[in-house]
């Protein structure tokens, strides 16, 4: 069966999850929903088919035209973050099934709001959140190994996630990101707990110390754009006081670029995963990430470099089974955990002083790449 599938937005995400429809198929992009001229769209659009009176353009406030929703079976999300709740109801109230890219809401109360929406209205399996490092290879293989490795090397007593991106040519028309409306710098914390979350089973506590860091004055002058964090971190398979350090940065140079995880376990062996960027992921069949086993002196017991489909290929297929009446990965309480340092990041706002710096940044970033294994 096909499904006909409506996109809110056109930007960054939609990217990715075009070349997953192009190539698994069994969903059809028949609508969608932007906020420039169809003009402006026409070479993206066309190629798939989409015609100008298939496009719509949304309000200010990102209300979604009514003659969108005819016909669809699925509609996906894209837009701001600052629109994802209202956008993600209204699309439910029309009796469509929803991803939502990377966040449902900007906050906890508007979080708060869309779960009491769905429970009250029993669709819980009609909305998706699309949580993007979910579905890469590492976390997959992490997840699937963690039993094994807690086992044989002890309980973890310490996590250490490292997602620093480089200037990228997109982020100069992106960096709505960065404003508080939208979740700062800081939304990109869930990249960390997620995976943290999906390979560990853990359960996040409060926050222990944060810093916020001016990385690149260039995308924003006011608001950080780096971050780091100490939260607890608890479970089955944690020793008790076992803590969590996330840092996140937008900008880096290239040289600090790295997305990884270091599990740290009562041994002093360590499970350390490297995740691609995501134009090697998706252009290069041979960039899975890799899972390396290293012993209490940080040497490598053994490597192995991942391989399988890409992350949008998995998303889609998981979509599919999402339309066939398969619930989604994460419920909602799930999501709730994995957001939870978000909110209370949030609350504190603005008690920080932001560092700027110089020595005090490029130790943060340094403190990030210290140790990487990802050769």
């Amino acid at each position: 069966m096909q499904y006909n599938l409506g996109v809110v937005g056109l930007g960054h995400w939609f990217g990715w999850l075009e070349r997953g429809v192009g190539e698994k198929g069994g969903l059809k992009l028949v609508k969608a929903v932007g906020t420039k001229p169809f003009e402006e769209k026409i070479e993206l659009l066309s190629g798939f088919g989409i015609t100008k009176d298939k496009y719509y353009i949304s309000g200010p406030d990102g209300r979604i035209p009514e003659r969108f929703f005819e016909g669809l079976d699925l509609v996906q999300i894209s837009d701001p973050n600052r629109f994802h709740k209202e956008q993600a109801m209204e699309s439910l109230k029309k009796g469509k099934r929803v991803v939502v890219e990377k966040t449902l809401a900007v906050n906890e109360k508007e979080l708060e709001e869309i779960k009491s929406f769905v429970k009250r209205n029993s669709m819980e399996n009609m909305i998706y959140l699309h949580l993007h490092y979910l579905h890469k290879q590492p976390t997959l293989a992490l997840a699937n190994e963690m039993p094994k490795l807690v086992a044989e090397y002890g309980k973890i007593k310490s996590v250490e996630a490292n997602f620093f991106e480089p200037i990228n040519n997109e982020d100069p028309r992106r960096v709505w990101l960065l404003a508080p409306e939208n979740g700062g710098i800081f939304m990109d914390w869930v990249h960390a707990s997620e995976v943290i979350f999906r390979t560990t089973g853990c359960s996040f506590g409060r926050i222990m110390q944060m810093r916020d860091f001016a990385v690149n004055n260039s995308y924003d002058n006011v608001n950080p754009t780096g971050v780091e964090g100490v939260v607890g971190v608890s479970g089955s398979n944690y020793e008790q006081g076992a803590v969590a350090t996330m840092r996140m940065a937008k900008g880096t140079e290239k040289t600090y670029a790295n997305k990884s995880l270091k599990v740290i376990f009562k041994s002093g062996f360590s499970a350390f995963l490297c995740f691609p960027g995501h134009e090697a992921e998706f252009n290069n069949a041979n960039e899975r990430g890799m899972l390396k086993i290293l012993d209490a002196d940080g040497k490598e017991v053994s490597s192995e470099r991942l391989s399988g489909p890409n992350s949008s290929e998995m998303f889609v297929s998981e979509v599919l089974d999402f339309c066939r009446g398969k619930h989604a990965r994460l419920n909602l309480d799930e999501i709730s955990e994995i957001f939870k340092s978000q909110w209370e990041y949030q609350r504190t706002a603005g008690t920080r002083k932001l560092i700027t710096d110089r020595e005090s940044v490029d130790a943060f970033l340094k403190d990030g790449v210290n140790g990487r294994y990802c050769k």
